[in-house]
């Protein structure tokens, strides 16, 4: 599953695989503007996220078998995967048209990137990093715990990078979810439409490289007790550093009569 989250960060990657493919298969003429020459390069990016979107319906269906309650959030994270592969539909036909159709699909492909980013974004906060479960801690506290409660209800109670990181790294997110927006300023923000792309590629590597910091903190703090048992819980009134290795318990080894006798001599 990480794995395959990384590989969406790289769809442009196989998108340029499959154009080189193509660019092979058509050499020494140019690529003609035809949806078939610009099939495998499309089919190819959108592979991630189809990979992506299946074992998220697989989960799904595994948890149906279990009677998993929370079985409904891999449909809709399978759905948040699907987002994304209407852009790259529509943008693959648009490279079919002549120049004076071009842009006549521009607002709907707009509207396509934003559902998607929007979504994506919301799905980061509320799901991959476990942020903002308590919004009614945030605005219904007392006036004296109120500062402290906004953070644990905006963000949460245990945070192994701190309030200011943390918040840095979502606000990071959020924009970067919307780099899409400089390919309508290319033009005067860049010398080539080439710089553009090798930009938002490098933009898109480190959003999911500070993805990949609150993600993996919150699949620990998940798969492991709060510390200290009594002292910290996530019924406490403070915001706690989350230690990124989980606790081990101290386990007792009793050994065995015979393993006695052979360590002892006897």
């Amino acid at each position: 599953v990480f794995f395959a989250d990384a590989m969406c960060s790289l769809s442009k990657v196989f998108f340029d695989w499959g154009m080189l493919a193509t660019m092979l298969y058509h050499y020494p003429n140019s690529i003609p503007e035809s949806l078939s020459s610009i099939a495998l390069p499309s089919v190819l990016s959108s592979l991630p996220y189809v990979v992506r979107a299946r074992q998220c319906i697989v989960s799904f269906n595994a948890g149906k078998l279990k009677q998993d309650p929370k079985r409904h959030s891999h449909l809709l994270n399978a759905i948040k995967y699907s987002t994304s592969l209407f852009p790259i539909c529509l943008s693959a036909y648009q490279k079919t048209l002549s120049q004076e159709h071009v842009h006549d699909f521009d607002i709907l492909f707009v509207m396509l990137l934003v559902i998607n980013s929007i979504y994506s974004f919301l799905w980061d906060i509320f799901m991959d990093w476990g942020m903002a479960q308590d919004l009614h801690l945030a605005f219904s506290s007392p006036c004296a715990m109120k500062d402290d409660n906004l953070k644990r209800g905006l963000l949460r109670q245990r945070l192994r990078f701190g309030v200011l990181l943390s918040a840095i790294i979502i606000f990071g997110d959020l924009c970067l979810r919307f780099s899409w927006t400089l390919r309508f300023y290319h033009a005067s923000l860049f010398s080539s439409f080439d710089s553009f792309v090798l930009l938002t590629q490098f933009l898109e590597v480190f959003r999911r490289a500070i993805w990949n910091l609150l993600r993996v903190e919150w699949e620990i703090i998940k798969t492991s007790p709060p510390p200290g048992k009594g002292k910290e819980n996530f019924s406490d009134k403070t915001v706690e550093f989350a230690p990124l290795v989980p606790q081990i318990r101290n386990v007792k080894m009793e050994m065995s009569p015979v393993s006695t006798r052979l360590q002892t001599g006897k």
